[in-house]
């Protein structure tokens, strides 16, 4: 078998993702990873886009053998090991990232999405995260990634936040802790938008908006880490030193 062709695939609806298709000479065709729009991870600061390109191709060709072989790829790569996993839920909504914006606030959607706020999660936690926190619980969802300090990198270029500011991104945190208590893992996500120094800070101030075992935990995690990618649960915390 050879691999014959390789396409790249853009859908209108979400042009800051990118589908990798291979195709073979046995009419085989594997579907690669989604190469997320590469600004600001390109570079020493992120994987790069050469990186990105073959993670994508990478997966494709998993697509392929498992194809050929009729089986799953979690088979392929040693087999199940356990038989549920836990889930979390992105808030973000319909019109999320959907313009070949970036990650920015512009580009959240909410103007869009206010005609119907239908799993409009994004909206949720910026203004009703107690609603929201109970609606996932119901769900059987108990843990929950939100963003709501990004417009202050935004403003700031991640190298300084005021206090008024974290205050008010800490707002959907105290609200969540004050509806469901410690039943809801709780994610920040920083999107690589701050420097060291304010991500650091952000991180003091979250710490005592966990519950006690992942506080234990993230302060477990921050140890071992050599260059600080994700301190507790800051997600992507920094990209600048």
């Amino acid at each position: 078998m050879k691999i014959t062709q390789l396409e790249t695939v853009r859908v209108l609806a979400f042009p800051n993702l990118l589908y990798v298709q291979l195709r073979t000479d046995e009419g085989i065709v594997g579907l690669g990873g989604i190469a997320q729009a590469l600004k600001p991870y390109v570079g020493s600061t992120g994987s790069g886009a050469e990186v990105r390109g073959n993670s994508a191709i990478d997966i494709a060709l998993w697509d392929i053998f498992g194809k050929l072989t009729g089986q799953p790829i979690y088979q392929l790569l040693g087999g199940a090991c356990r038989d549920e996993v836990a889930i979390y839920n992105t808030c973000a909504g319909q019109n999320y990232m959907r313009a070949p914006r970036g990650q920015a606030v512009a580009n959240w959607g909410l103007p869009e999405a206010m005609a119907s706020r239908r799993y409009e999660d994004l909206d949720g936690f910026l203004n009703r995260a107690d609603e929201l926190a109970l609606e996932l619980l119901e769900s059987g969802i108990s843990s929950m990634k939100i963003w709501p300090f990004d417009p202050y990198a935004e403003r700031w270029d991640g190298q300084h936040i005021e206090r008024a500011e974290i205050e008010a991104g800490l707002l959907p945190v105290r609200k969540i802790r004050d509806a469901v208590g410690d039943r809801m893992e709780i994610m920040i996500e920083m999107h690589g938008l701050w420097s060291l120094p304010p991500a650091l800070a952000l991180r003091g101030h979250l710490s005592s908006s966990q519950p006690e075992r992942q506080r234990t935990g993230a302060a477990t995690r921050a140890c071992r880490a050599a260059r600080p990618q994700r301190f507790g649960r800051l997600e992507r915390l920094s990209r600048r030193r």
